[in-house]
């Protein structure tokens, strides 16, 4: 099964690409990639070029990541950027803007717009990060390029925190002196001295697409070229998860091999926290709810903020295969007496959303579902179908 690269990976070094030539007032213009690259990779790289070519009004579509790291990178500049947004739901990007605020940057926000003028002025910043973390990312990425740094200090829990550690391995690699200590993050300016790849590994975030179809008896095995058990990516840890589901993988000098041990899974009771592996919700939820596997999932209010409804879309599309779960204010459960009996032919409606699309497609093909609106996984991984 051949992955996509890493969107989370790409869109970071993009970010921090973007902010180095923007510091050193060099407008030079990043190439398109091969095919086979997820769309929310090139609607930001579309976006970014844009910003460098001087434009004052830029449409981000649908791609929330690309909202708020472009809002952090906009503030760079001493010049008014629009920002609009096509896709059908309103991104939250509350805690960006106040964030910004604090750093002396000016900003306007309308129902489906966002006015940004810099520059940032200040270089110490309070904020919390309990709908996304990606704007804390977009800080401590632009945070070297500032002549004083940037000091991050996260008020309250963040959700997604191994994301923010991701961007903090990042910065580390490539040199940057960062100090952190719980939530308190000082970042330095730092002086990169040569052009930084924009390249990326392959996606864990597809790949556990692949686990949930070994689990669920689509294929007994997969091969996953180019893939890390060491990767920084948080969605890593979800393969630990369906280790103890009986679907293990082994590390080869070229990839992973996913396969199913044929354990019993009867007796199997699985607790997961959502915030250490988000984009993993769906295909977890989906594997395990047809394999009849109790499970109880904490943390989870923030799904509901993505593409789609993501709870309530997973309940809906369950409940077309025979398939009940159970939802409250932060968590899902299932809890059933046997090993349920899974409808054939259902109908599921992805509602846009590419992570929903790819986990009833990861079912196996005799149970028959037709996913409408399939065409969504280009957001991430527009080979689905044919990998899958």
């Amino acid at each position: 099964m051949r992955l996509p690269v890493c969107k989370s990976e790409y869109q970071r070094l993009l970010m921090l690409n973007a902010a180095v030539r923007m510091s050193k007032r060099d407008d030079t213009l990043f190439v398109t990639p091969a095919d086979g690259v997820p769309d929310d990779c090139l609607t930001m790289l579309k976006c970014v070029n844009m910003m460098l070519t001087g434009a004052d009004v830029i449409d981000t579509a649908d791609n929330g990541t690309a909202l708020r790291f472009l809002l952090v990178l906009a503030a760079l500049r001493d010049k008014q950027c629009t920002f609009t947004t096509t896709g059908k739901r309103v991104r939250p990007v509350t805690e960006a803007i106040a964030a910004l605020k604090q750093l002396g940057v000016a900003v306007e926000t309308d129902v489906r717009t966002i006015t940004v003028k810099g520059p940032i002025t200040g270089h110490q910043v309070s904020l919390t990060a309990h709908t996304t973390s990606q704007h804390v990312s977009a800080l401590m990425l632009i945070a070297p390029t500032l002549p004083k740094g940037l000091e991050i200090n996260i008020e309250g829990e963040a959700v997604s925190g191994p994301y923010i550690e991701m961007t903090r391995n990042l910065l580390t690699n490539l040199g940057v002196n960062v100090s952190h200590h719980d939530t308190h993050y000082l970042i330095p300016h730092h002086e990169f001295s040569t052009l930084l790849p924009v390249s990326a590994d392959a996606d864990w975030p597809s790949a556990i697409f692949a686990f949930e179809a070994v689990l669920t008896g689509r294929h007994p095995q997969c091969f996953l070229p180019n893939l890390n058990h060491n990767s920084a990516q948080p969605e890593r840890y979800a393969a630990d998860i369906f280790g103890k589901l009986g679907v293990a993988s082994t590390q080869t000098q070229h990839g992973i091999i996913v396969e199913n041990t044929g354990a019993d899974t009867d007796n199997v009771d699985i607790i997961i926290d959502a915030r250490h592996c988000p984009d993993s919700i769906p295909p977890l939820v989906v594997g395990m709810a047809v394999k009849g596997i109790k499970f109880t999932i904490t943390h989870t209010n923030y799904l509901r903020g993505k593409e789609s409804d993501r709870i309530a879309a997973l309940e809906n599309g369950l409940s077309q295969l025979g398939i009940n779960i159970v939802s409250s204010d932060d968590a899902i459960a299932f809890n059933p007496d046997n090993r349920p009996e899974v409808s054939i032919g259902a109908s599921i409606d992805a509602n846009g959303d590419h992570r929903i699309a790819m986990a009833f497609g990861a079912l196996p093909d005799e149970l028959g579902i037709k996913v409408i609106g399939k065409e969504c996984v280009s957001k991430s991984f527009p080979d689905f179908w044919n990998q899958i």
